[in-house]
């Protein structure tokens, strides 16, 4: 049966890469992304009766994760690595995050893309009480070191 997991987001690569190009990165051909071009376009303005250029957008390559369902992303890592070296090599430069969230309650990741390197993390979900218990746990462990009493009678943690 195998551990599902679900995962959405997208990357973004300026300049865009040609759609010839990226087509081994599309799901038709057994990969996780779904590509999307996004037409570039300029800013022209007015001098002097003529029409001047004054900036150019180049426009985008958008990387989607390309499937509604979840799925068995064992290798996801790999592909999003090897998705990016393709991208250095090319001279373009991608950033954006894709997120997962798999079957367990703790098993919420996301990686992180800038400037074509990416990385890992992973999350963690805290509750007010759990909030509350992570800031009192710091305030003594900063307290001891300022205080050389223990119990300190005059200092009282304020988050507990």
């Amino acid at each position: 049966m195998g551990y599902y997991t679900h995962f959405s987001g997208s990357i973004s690569i300026v300049p865009p890469i040609d759609d010839a190009k990226m087509k081994p990165f599309d799901t038709d051909h057994d990969s996780y992304f779904r590509i999307e071009q996004k037409p570039g376009d300029q800013t022209v303005q007015m001098v002097n009766g003529q029409i001047t250029v004054v900036g150019n957008n180049p426009g985008e390559t958008i990387v989607h994760f390309g499937y509604d369902d979840s799925i068995k992303g064992y290798d996801f890592q790999d592909h999003v690595a090897r998705l990016l070296a393709f991208v250095a090599a090319e001279g373009s430069v991608a950033n954006g995050q894709f997120y997962a969230d798999g079957e367990e309650t703790d098993d919420n990741w996301r990686i992180v893309v800038e400037n074509n390197a990416y990385g890992e993390e992973r999350g963690e979900i805290l509750f007010p009480s759990d909030v509350r218990s992570h800031k009192a746990d710091a305030w003594w462990a900063a307290h001891q070191t300022m205080c050389s009493m223990d119990p300190c009678p005059t200092h009282k943690n304020p988050y507990e």
